[in-house]
This record gives structure tokens, C-alpha cells and sequence, in this order.
């Protein structure tokens, strides 16, 4: 984070502590001198300070130190300072002065401690209109998007929210930065700067003497940090072959499992699940125990209750190094998480969930692609940890690409495939689309899924009784090719409406079997031992003792069958959670100390997953040996399973002066 000191005559920045509201004093910031009733100009000296290039987590124990290890320097435009703005405030927390834009370069400076990477020192004037107070406060705004917005009461300074975390420059992107949030030694939340009385002079030249005395005093320090959060990809293992087998297309009874073997090639990654925009200053306001944004901010004991449960030890607040490890994300106060993609409503969700085409058509990067690219604040508290799906409520990197499928030493490029059950060798069967009205496989040697699911059914049926006769009802028979081709006839491989599923939720890559409306005469359902006709939903005169209406019938098909995970074009992702610092405190025992082969996103602790500001992650996967999971549309925005536990294998995070978080190593 960047440090600024400025002088109105000598400026040293003070922290606010937002729990106050606009009309009240804050304590120990009454008014510096009396109002004047003519416009005026005084002066502070302002001395703000850039971090290195952010803070990564310790390996150890997540709580970063002060060495190159833990903090790293900025790249390129990372530390530019293109433009600088301060905006004053009184002890009511309401703008005084005009916004005063401060001209000059950072000078490398070692000061304090290795968190620190340059300064700069000006005198600047503030001019107050009559019946303004002197300044008490301060808050410094580095290549802000918009300068002339940045004129908001400090109540409201936390809750103003940005798009973007990079603007564009002349010679490249630069990066906004405003005051490191944090809280003090005395567990107070420290913001805007403080500006004591004796800071704040009447000349520009006794301003200056201050500053340029042998031993400076009276220098408002300002501390500043980057909106982005950093991550780079440094490097994505070649894939190793995934063996599975299907099912020999024989007589029912007589098919035998066959080898598959399944290559998967990266075509991409992105990070998904990242929040739409950001704080324009890092916030830690409270949230309700259903996730909404409160007006106070969180006390340092109560955020660290929920931080450290039950005597954890991660040290996420450095009042000594003027930063924090931690914030409030919008994302923080989002009600609900998706648990599938029909839960998902980018009109309303603060969170951006990608689809296959997301990513390979430019909101993502090619596989090789280990450049640092720069993101959105994203981070969940207890509420989003706790939800139904807490593995959507983290930012996570996706890793999309499609398979190619070997049968009997055959190869096809980016075949639909789908999963269902599992062979002898533990790992889920594969079959294939199904053409004709036997529903043959596309894939030679392979089985289809629709007739696979028809070897599965035991609900259909047929009447064999003579015209007028008493009802004879057997089941039918995929081995039987008459009943094949009447049941193929009548279903199909797709989702379930809105009435069929109910209140189940159903991810978007799960197909089942289901009949289509048409040709189903002579077709019965088992409906709690009854076969029934089926009829349309609209049926008028329905006999419900001899008749089942559509939609009845296709939920008994489903929970006959099952479901299925369709890969269209082949088309899979691995999901990789972010990990933040407090994953590798040492209170997580072995979690922390080892790189887990399954991560628990729902046993976590607030602070082990998430992408903070001025952070710095890496993540290098290192093995990809599973199964991606399927993509059953690759239009789909893609939701990350709420019941997968075990794909993101062995891995760590570094966050980089920037902090850097140590780096994840990941096997899938």
C-alpha cells in the first residue's frame, strides 16, 4: 500500500472511525481554530506513502512479515502515480476546501519497515470558504476515475463503489488507490488521516520550514493501497489421460464394460464468482446475519470473533505496517449465493458467474497465459460460508477445456459425452448421444445414454391383452426391439421443467430421461403399482385411478433412472478456490500445513478464501488427473457445484508489498 504524507503546512493523515454520523462530532476532532468569515487558505504538509507491491500470506502461519518474502515490489504501472487528490474534512466528517489535486513524483524511500515502497512530500493549501473549519481529516485518492465524485461525507465513503480496479493511461493501464484501512494500536478503525491543530499553518512558508527542517515534525502520513487484487497463473500442468470405460452395445445382459480413455486439452481460465464492482475505499461495515450491508462498521472484537473463532490465530490486522489483511467485499453483503444456474440473476447477484464461451472469447486468458492480471475485491464473511452453496459464494479460478474420447484404441475429437454411474474401477461410466430409432451410439463401440437409460427403466409399459380383453400390462424391454423403438420413440435426453423438478434444484449439466408427449400410444407408467395412461396436463375428464397426467409421469421416470452429467463438445471445468492468508493459520492444523486433497469450502473459517485488495495470488497447477466436472451448455454461465468436494486437489496461494499469499499448488 502506498503511504502519502502531505503538508498543510506539515499534513499527517488521521483515520476515521465511520460509526459516526454526519451531524456529530467525532471525539478529539473539534474544530482546528475558530470559523473565519472570509474565505481563506491554509496550508499542511502531506507526506503519502506507497506500499510495495502488496502483501502475500507467510507460508508458515498466513500472517505476512516484514521481508521480501512476504510483500513484493510493483511491476510496470503498478506503483504510477499519474494524479493525486486529497479532500479534507471537518470533525463532523463533511467536506471543507476544495479538492486539492497535489503535483510531483514518489521518491524511493525505505521508512518504517519493508512495507513501504515510496513517498511523497508536499506542502499543499487548502482554501476554505467562509464559515468552514480548518481541517481535521483527510482522505488521499491516487488516479482516480472520476476526481470531481470523490466530494462524499465520510459516512458514506466506505459504501461508493467503482467497476473498475485499472483505468486507462497514456502508456497503459494505471491503478487507483485511496487510504489503507486498518485498525490502530487502540482497536480503533483508522481511515481518513487526523490532521492535529499544529499541523495546519496560516503561510506557505512557515509550512515549508516545517517540512524541510532537519527533523521534520508536524507531516500528515498518509498511507494508500491499490483497489486490485493480483493473480497470475503460473503455469497449468499438461493433463494426464483419464480412464474410464462404457458399455459394448450387445444384447441386454450380455454387454461388457469397455476401456474409454478421456484426454482433456485446457482451452482457457478465469476467474468466476468475482464481485461486479468494488469499494472505492476498503470497507469493513457490518453485516446482518443475512447479509446486508449495516451503517456501522464492524468493532475490531466483533469482526475478530468472527475472523478467529475458538482461539484462532491469524493475525489479519498490522497497525505497526498501516494495513489490514482482510475486507468487506460488496459481495460480503449479498443475500443469497447460487446453488444452480437457475438460482443465478445477474440483475440482481453482485457476483459475475462465466460460461464456457465467457472464457475463450476474451473475459479470459489462453492456458499459457502467466502474465498477472488484476481483480475486484472479492471476499465472503460468515453468511456466504454458511449458505447452501458456499463454494459459489468464493471467487474461484475456473479451468475450461473439452475431451477427446478413445474407444478401443479409436480416437474422437470432442464427442458429446455424459456420466452415469460408476464402473468397476470407481470412475464414472461414459456414454455417448444416440442416433436412429434404436438410439445407436455416435461413438463406435460405445452404448448411447438414452438406451442406457432405457435398459435402466422398469416403469413403462405396454398393453399385450386382445382388443376388448382384460388389460395384460408387462414392462417393456430395451432388449425387445419393438418396445426399443416405441420407447425411444417417445423420450428424450433433456432437463426437467420447472414443474417436473418442484423445489428440487438441478444443475444445468444433469440430464435425464423424459418423455417427449408424443408417441405414447400403448405407453403405460408404473404409477405406485398401477400402469396408467399417460395423458397431456390439460386433460379434461381425467380418471386419475387409470390415467397419469404428463408431468406426474415424467418425475416417476426420473426418479426411476436417475440423472446424468452431459459434456457438451466434450466441454468440462475444474474449480479451484481461491485461497487467502488465513487458510495457513496454524489454528487450521493440518489444513494449513499441508496442501489438502480435498478443500472443505463449507468448513472454512471467514478469511481463508477470498481476493483482497493489494494482494498478490498465485496459483500454479502442478497435476490435473480427475475428471473435469461436465458442461452441459457452454453458453451457460457455469455455477460451481455446491455438493463437489474433491476436484480441487493439493494446492496453495501465494498473496503478494502487494501482500503476497503464499502460492497454491494445485493437482486436479
Amino acid at each position: 500500500m502506498k503511504k502519502i504524507n502531505y503538508y498543510l503546512g506539515a499534513l499527517a493523515l488521521a483515520s476515521l472511525s465511520l460509526g459516526a454520523c454526519s451531524s456529530d462530532k467525532l471525539a478529539g476532532e473539534e474544530p482546528n481554530g475558530p470559523d473565519t468569515k472570509t474565505e481563506r487558505t491554509v496550508y499542511v504538509n502531506i507526506a503519502v506513502h506507497g506500499d510495495a507491491a502488496g502483501s502475500r500470506a507467510s507460508a508458515s502461519n498466513g500472517n505476512p512479515e516484514d521481508n521480501a518474502t512476504d510483500f513484493g515490489d510493483p511491476v510496470g504501472n503498478e506503483g504510477k502515480v499519474n494524479s493525486c487528490y486529497l479532500v479534507f474534512y471537518d470533525g463532523t466528517g463533511n467536506v471543507v476546501g476544495e479538492i486539492a489535486q497535489v503535483n510531483g513524483s514518489f521518491e524511493s524511500v525505505a521508512v518504517g519497515n519493508g512495507t513501504v515502497e515510496s513517498r511523497l512530500q508536499k506542502v499543499v493549501p487548502v482554501t476554505l470558504q467562509a464559515g468552514q473549519e480548518n481541517p481535521t481529516q483527510v482522505m488521499c485518492y491516487i488516479n482516480p476515475a472520476n476526481p470531481s465524485d470523490l466530494q462524499n461525507p465520510l459516512a458514506t465513503v466506505q459504501t461508493i463503489t467503482r467497476d473498475a480496479v485499472t483505468i486507462p493511461g497514456t502508456d497503459g493501464n494505471l491503478f487507483p488507490m485511496s487510504n489503507s484501512v486498518y485498525y490502530d494500536a487502540t482497536n480503533g478503525l483508522k481511515m481518513a488521516v487526523k490532521i492535529p491543530a499544529e499541523s495546519v499553518f496560516t503561510t506557505q512558508e512557515a509550512a515549508q520550514a516545517a517540512l524541510t527542517a532537519t527533523n521534520p515534525t508536524n507531516i500528515i502520513d498518509i498511507y494508500v493501497e491499490r483497489y486490485a487484487a493480483k493473480l497470475t497463473m503460473q503455469g497449468i500442468a499438461t493433463p494426464t489421460e483419464y480412464i474410464t470405460a462404457t458399455t459394448s452395445d450387445a444384447a441386454l445382459g450380455a454387454a461388457t464394460e469397455v476401456e474409454v480413455e478421456l484426454n482433456f486439452t485446457v482451452d482457457g481460465w478465469a476467474l468466476n464468482g468475482e464481485a461486479k464492482n468494488t469499494f472505492a475505499v476498503k470497507s469493513f461495515r457490518e453485516a446482518s446475519t443475512d447479509g446486508q450491508i449495516l451503517p456501522n462498521n464492524y468493532t475490531f472484537t466483533g469482526l475478530n470473533a468472527e475472523i478467529n473463532p475458538n482461539g484462532g490465530d491469524w493475525t489479519w490486522n498490522n497497525a505497526n505496517f498501516h494495513r489490514s489483511y482482510w475486507a468487506c467485499s460488496p459481495v460480503y453483503f449479498q443475500a443469497e449465493y447460487p446453488e444452480v444456474l437457475s438460482d443465478y440473476d445477474p440483475t440482481v447477484m453482485n457476483q459475475t458467474f462465466l460460461s464456457y464461451n465467457d472464457v475463450i472469447n476474451g473475459k479470459g486468458f489462453k492456458a499459457d497465459d502467466t502474465a498477472p492480471h488484476y481483480f475486484k475485491e472479492t471476499t465472503v464473511g460468515t453468511h456466504g460460508l454458511q449458505s447452501a452453496n458456499p463454494n459459489a459464494a468464493v471467487a474461484s479460478v475456473i479451468i475450461v477445456g473439452h475431451y477427446s474420447v478413445t474407444v478401443n484404441g479409436t480416437p474422437t475429437p470432442e464427442p458429446t459425452f455424459y456420466t452415469y454411474v460408476r464402473g468397476t474401477n470407481g470412475n464414472p461410466t461414459v456414454y455417448f448421444e444416440g442416433t436412429g430409432n434404436d438410439a445407436a451410439s455416435t461413438v463406435a463401440g460405445g452404448l448411447s445414454m438414452q438406451k442406457r437409460f432405457l435398459w435402466q427403466t422398469t416403469v413403462l409399459y405396454k398393453n399385450t391383452a386382445a382388443e376388448g380383453a382384460a388389460p395384460n400390462y408387462v414392462r417393456m424391454s430395451a432388449g425387445v426391439l419393438d418396445d426399443l423403438h416405441a420407447m425411444v420413440g417417445a423420450t428424450r435426453i433433456e432437463r426437467p421443467t420447472d414443474a417436473v423438478l418442484g423445489e428440487t434444484k438441478m444443475a444445468s449439466r444433469a440430464l435425464t430421461l423424459q418423455l417427449t408427449g408424443d408417441n405414447l400410444t400403448g405407453i403405460f407408467i408404473n404409477d405406485n403399482g398401477t400402469p396408467k395412461q399417460i395423458v397431456a396436463d390439460n386433460t379434461e375428464n381425467f380418471d386419475e385411478a387409470t390415467q397419469v397426467k404428463l408431468t406426474r409421469a415424467n418425475q416417476i421416470l426420473w426418479q426411476n433412472v436417475g440423472s446424468c452429467n452431459k459434456y457438451e463438445a466434450g466441454a468440462g471445468f475444474f474449480n479451484i478456490p481461491v485461497k487467502h492468508l488465513g487458510y495457513y493459520r496454524q489454528s487450521n492444523n493440518t489444513t494449513a500445513a499441508t496442501n489438502a486433497a480435498t478443500i472443505e469450502v463449507a468448513d472454512a473459517s471467514v478469511g481463508d478464501f477470498g481476493m483482497v485488495r493489494n494482494h498478490s495470488y498465485q496459483i500454479n497447477v502442478t497435476k490435473i488427473e480427475g475428471l473435469a466436472e461436465g458442461i452441459g451448455d457452454k453458453a451457460n454461465p457455469i455455477i460451481p457445484p455446491a455438493d463437489t468436494k474433491d476436484v480441487y486437489m493439493a494446492y496453495r496461494i501465494n498473496v503478494l508489498r502487494w501482500a503476497i499469499v503464499p502460492v497454491q499448488n494445485v493437482e486436479l
